[in-house]
């Protein structure tokens, strides 16, 4: 069946007016409705939309072949702009569509079908499931249905429009609406099996963690979205689960992924890879690319490769200049039934391999594959061994909550918290403390190391007994008795300013908070006397005003008075109980907080004084006199660079609603001219500056896919009039 671009626009936009409905009446889909949110296919194959649609003069930029597609493509931005509330919203529903198109190809249901059952009947139930790049849910629908009943599935789909219409089909899993990057480090060693057809390109992922991790791998595997997916994917499986992910062919041929090959390898047993024919996609998304299936069970504690093994991790030249996976030189690895020598999409040689049964045939020869290589390399023993069903089964008082605490003591007990733990300072790091004697007071410790919140100060001293010990730092004051150290779930209030770090109360202790979710936050107390405590108290209820009185502001653009009253009346006791808030002996509790260095600015100087900032008196997220009419188009244009640093053409219209948008525009004209490199307005001394001969050769070259755009025309004549 070919692929009706026309076909698949009408149903997507059936089914993206849906589920904007059934978002505003709070509804769930009934079982008709269901059924015309899963004909949505995505946007791959439809560059279509990349065009102009928002006025009947867009048409003239189409081409000929497509202009049956126009009206669609203009409905469809008409339909997201009326479910947004402003014109950033807007943009970030367009934007992540159109990023979609390279990459929004939904695997055939047989061929998902297929890994679900086979690994079904080879013993393989999940009970935790995730889908790192979800799509539409073929793979959620094809695992959920071999999982038993209690499970747990989580997916991510990066795609807004699309994450709206999965959460829609899926109201009872975890969906994420974002990258699966975001994933929460909680989800380590917890999946029984993840399996995607994930992403693929140069793309690279923003991961801190394995941008500087000291394995080379990992640090690589950031550059290139799937190789990142792959090491992720592996880290948040637990010992003996599955990883079934399918993939573009780079990963197994390329010389450049050995080093990431090798890092796979070394941690999971190689179970299959097949190589799935070049027309696999032909159907769903009207491309041709070429695709690998890889299945591979964690192992961490392996010893040594297999022979299969290092053929995976290797790369062979063949005669025919192809490079390829050695473990694909047996083309009895790849479902076929023709072949040929062709080009890939760089130009360089490829064998490009067909099946001539369509899906179903393609289907049929990879559940052969997959049941012969299930059957010789999977190993049931090492997946049932570490299978959390199996746990709770033999321990039937043991909850889902409870397990994650049951694990972690069975490794390793909880050790006590000090005062090095707080900042987070090993076995070297506590070897460089130094202890200065003073003349006439007590000793001072004095630690080298940045704190585990990265504070904005090189060093931190605290006052200790002239004898302190190998394992504890003293503090001069008593500390208080039988306090738990054990990292809890914290059950406060969740402010949306906490983060990894912040300072919080809790059943009476003091701690911090050492892992934020979304859902949820870790506890571990603090050690302190009751003094300190009182102190910290004190400042968190600072801080957490602050906070609230600057975020409602910010938000709602008008003045608080009652949380003001509460900043100026929380931080005049704490002055006068301690002291200013830079006061040094301060700084300490003050720099434990992550949230802190944003806290020592409630404070400026003035006159060699330190005085309360300006919040204290007045808002400072906004301007409270800020205009709301404009006389003039030059007033307006004025305010729009006071505000945003640029000409903003909505709020200048806000300004002036007494004109129309095309005669404040012309009145401008000579002090804004339209880029359409930028899609926007620029005053003239921003456009006309730079390297004026390039910009005007870039418009050059857009004029000519759009000869009829007149203003772009106008802004290229003022730059070749601006070319010395």
């Amino acid at each position: 069946m070919s692929f009706n671009k026309k076909a698949h626009l009408t149903t997507n936009i059936e089914a993206i007016r849906l589920a904007f409905a059934l978002e505003k009446e709070h509804l769930q889909p009934t079982a008709k409705e269901r059924v015309a949110i899963q004909l949505y296919s995505g946007f791959g194959g439809l560059k279509c939309i990349l065009n102009p649609a928002q006025t009947l003069s867009d048409y003239a930029y189409w081409p000929k072949s497509e202009l049956d597609l126009f009206p669609l493509v203009a409905e469809l931005q008409v339909l997201i702009r009326e479910n947004c509330n402003t014109e950033v919203q807007y943009k970030r529903y367009w934007g992540s569509l159109k990023n979609s198109i390279l990459t929004s190809f939904y695997t055939p249901t047989e061929i998902v079908t297929t890994i679900a059952d086979t690994l079904q009947k080879s013993g393989i139930t999940p009970s935790r499931f995730l889908d790192q790049s979800a799509g539409m849910g073929e793979f959620i629908s094809a695992f959920q249905q071999t999982a038993p009943e209690s499970s747990s599935i989580m997916s991510f789909e990066k795609d807004l429009l699309t994450g709206k219409l999965l959460s829609q089909l899926y109201p009872n899993n975890t969906v994420n609406i974002n990258g699966f990057e975001e994933i929460e480090s909680r989800y380590n060693n917890y999946f029984d099996i993840v399996s995607s057809n994930i992403p693929f390109g140069d793309v690279s992922a923003f991961d801190f963690g394995f941008s500087k991790s000291k394995d080379k791998a990992k640090q690589q595997s950031t550059r290139t979205i799937h190789n990142y997916f792959f090491i992720k994917g592996v880290d948040t499986l637990r010992e003996g689960g599955i990883l079934a992910f399918i993939t573009s062919q780079g990963v197994m041929n390329s010389p450049q992924n050995e080093v990431i090959r090798q890092w796979l390898m070394d941690n999971t047993n190689f179970v299959s890879a097949v190589r799935l024919p070049n027309n696999l996609f032909v159907d769903s998304a009207n491309t041709e690319v070429g695709s690998d299936l890889i299945v591979l069970q964690k192992n961490s504690a392996k010893t040594e490769l297999t022979e299969t093994e290092k053929l995976f991790v290797k790369s062979s030249l063949l005669s025919s200049d192809v490079v390829t996976n050695s473990y694909f030189k047996n083309t009895q690895r790849i479902v076929h039934t023709k072949s040929n020598l062709d080009t890939d999409q760089y130009g360089k040689p490829a064998m490009v391999f067909l099946h001539e049964g369509g899906v179903n045939g393609i289907a049929n020869d990879l559940r052969i594959m997959l049941t012969d290589d299930f059957s010789n390399r999977l190993n049931i023993e090492l997946y049932v061994q570490h299978n959390i069903q199996s746990l709770i089964l033999q321990n039937p008082i043991l909850t889902n909550a409870s397990l994650a605490t049951f694990q972690t003591k069975v490794v390793k007990e909880a050790p006590i918290m000090t005062l090095y733990d707080l900042f987070d300072m090993n076995v070297e790091e506590r070897s460089q403390i130094i202890v200065k004697p003073k003349r006439n007071g007590p000793k001072r410790i004095q630690i080298r190391q940045p704190s585990l919140f990265d504070l904005p100060f090189e060093t931190t001293e605290f006052k200790a007994s002239s004898k302190p010990t190998s394992t504890q730092v003293p503090i001069s004051n008593p500390i208080e008795p039988q306090i738990s150290m054990e990292p809890r779930p914290f059950n406060g209030i969740r402010e949306p300013h906490y983060q990894v770090g912040s300072l919080v109360e809790m059943e009476s202790q003091i701690g911090y908070l050492s892992e934020v979710y979304k859902d949820g936050a870790t506890f571990k107390s603090l050690k302190l006397s009751s003094l300190q405590k009182e102190k910290a108290l004190l400042y968190i209820d600072l801080r957490d005003v602050y906070q609230r009185l600057y975020t409602y502001e910010a938000e709602n653009k008008v003045r608080n008075t009652h949380y003001r009253f509460r900043l100026n009346t929380l931080y005049d006791e704490f002055v006068k109980r301690y002291g200013q808030l830079s006061n040094p002996k301060n700084l300490d509790l003050i720099k434990m907080d992550s949230g802190g260095k944003d806290i020592l600015y409630l404070e400026r100087s003035l006159d060699n004084q330190m005085v309360k900032a300006d919040i204290f008196n007045q808002p400072v997220s906004f301007n409270a006199n800020e205009i709301t009419h404009a006389e003039t188009s030059e007033e307006a244009l004025s305010a729009s660079l006071n505000k945003f640093g640029e000409v903003n053409i909505e709020y200048m219209a806000s300004l002036l609603p007494e004109k129309n948008r095309e005669d404040f525009l012309q009145e401008l004209y000579g002090r804004v001219y339209y880029n359409p490199l930028v899609e926007n307005y620029e005053i003239k001394e921003k456009f006309i500056a730079g390297n004026v001969v390039e910009k005007a050769e870039f418009i050059e070259q857009y004029l000519i896919e759009h000869p009829v755009d007149a203003l772009s025309q106008q802004s290229l004549g003022v730059l070749q009039q601006a070319i010395p």
